[in-house]
């Protein structure tokens, strides 16, 4: 489940990074991780000769992204390509230090809240079908919510988290009822129950308020109007559609199975699996890969899951969200006006909205649309940057790492400067 996050508070524990012989080889030409067996699906690497320096296979963030794994600070995998062609694929650490597997190009992550972006491309998806509207109030497809709620908290504002409605993660009888749920469905509605009993914490439409409740509210909504499972619907209509072929909700004895899944370590680099629910839900924790999230993000891009109109609604900024985000809410990088200390890069000038699901950035004149998450187990960012054709997606099985901000914000300064 998508827990809820200590967001980088707890000082850093510095351990040396478990190395494998004969695991990995660098590729400093491609710029590529290659592993004993591993051939990745996209087909070449992009030419490094048009890449600032900074950004090359050796380079500033390569670098960088290798010295963080070597201080334990960084676990997980590094994915940055121009358009659809990797010009930067690292992994470091392990996805199972118990079973010594490490991580890979094809390790499976908990995406935390960058799941919520899923969700909205469904919601889109619907409204393009003219199955709904924005503007509809909840009550017109969910029952059993209070009427202040189900007259007056529309679509929109459920997407854009200023609907008012708060976090089910702290409810005081959540934890307890997360580990009875041993079914997706009773995961999902057990989670309703909880959100309904939930009052308002501002009026509807006044206030942006990060809301994993909203996210699960939207969830059913998907679930009612296209008559589907809501996870069968995302499997079908996001990811299949999108080529995403190893992304999925896994459920919890898949992930106990399976050892291409990340188990989730804390800021003490505890191993956390025995503490998560059952599956994850609308607002958080699909599991994906680095390649993946890069085809989701070209699928957007092309327009294969949703038409240029609805793509264009879907990722443009329509709510300023104020600095620094709300607890649980998306990761604070420079957007939030927060230089971490030890950080040497320039603090930019930078304005966020929040769109559909995603947020919508200006960074010194450079536009980038993404999502952040995190929880106690895990640390993720998956960032478009359409205009310079740039893709960043970083997936790590450490949660509440400081160092996580920081790269963050060492990659989008090198990204944005060129």
């Amino acid at each position: 489940m998508n827990a809820k996050p200590s967001f980088f508070h707890t000082p850093i524990t510095r351990r040396r990074v478990v190395q494998t012989a004969g695991v990995t080889s660098l590729l400093a030409a491609g710029g590529l991780l290659a592993f004993q067996g591993y051939r990745s699906a996209f087909a070449a690497p992009a030419t490094t000769s048009s890449l600032p320096a900074t950004l090359a296979p050796g380079g500033e963030l390569d670098q960088y992204v290798q010295q963080l794994a070597q201080q334990d600070q960084f676990s997980g995998t590094f994915l940055l390509a121009q358009r659809d062609k990797p010009v930067l694929l690292r992994a470091y650490g392990m996805a199972n230090k118990a079973r010594h597997i490490p991580n890979g190009p094809q390790t499976l992550y908990a995406t935390a809240s960058i799941a919520k972006s899923f969700t909205a491309t469904a919601i889109a998806q619907l409204a393009q079908q003219q199955k709904l509207t924005f503007t509809d109030p909840i009550g017109k497809y969910l029952q059993g919510f209070p009427a202040d709620i189900a007259d007056s908290v529309t679509i929109h504002q459920l997407l854009t988290h200023t609907s008012g409605m708060g976090d089910f993660h702290l409810a005081p009888d959540y934890q307890a009822k997360l580990a009875t749920w041993q079914s997706a469905a009773e995961t999902l509605n057990g989670l309703l129950e909880i959100i309904k009993q939930q009052p308002l914490q501002s009026t509807p439409g006044t206030a942006f308020s990060y809301s994993n409740s909203g996210y699960v509210t939207l969830g059913a909504i998907v679930a009612h109007v296209s008559g589907m499972d809501y996870y069968d619907y995302i499997h079908q209509h996001v990811f299949a559609a999108a080529g995403m072929s190893k992304s999925r909700f896994y459920t919890k004895p898949q992930r106990e199975r399976r050892g291409d899944i990340a188990h989730p370590y804390n800021s003490e680099h505890i191993d956390i699996s025995a503490n998560q629910g059952f599956i994850g839900e609308p607002a958080g924790d699909a599991y994906t890969t680095v390649e993946d999230l890069l085809r989701y993000s070209r699928a957007l891009q092309t327009h294969h899951l949703l038409n240029p109109s609805f793509t264009d609604l879907l990722m443009t900024g329509k709510v300023a969200v104020p600095p620094p985000p709300t607890p649980n809410g998306p990761v604070p990088t420079a957007s939030s006006g927060q230089q971490p200390q030890g950080t040497p890069m320039p603090l930019p000038q930078r304005s966020v909205k929040q769109a559909y699901g995603l947020l919508d950035s200006l960074t010194n004149g450079i536009r980038s649309v993404w999502h952040t998450g995190g929880s106690e187990g895990a640390s993720t960012i998956f960032e478009m940057f359409p205009t310079l054709g740039y893709n960043l997606v970083i997936l790590s099985n450490y949660g509440g790492q400081d160092s996580f901000m920081k790269l963050i914000m060492r990659a989008e300064m090198l990204i944005i400067q060129g």
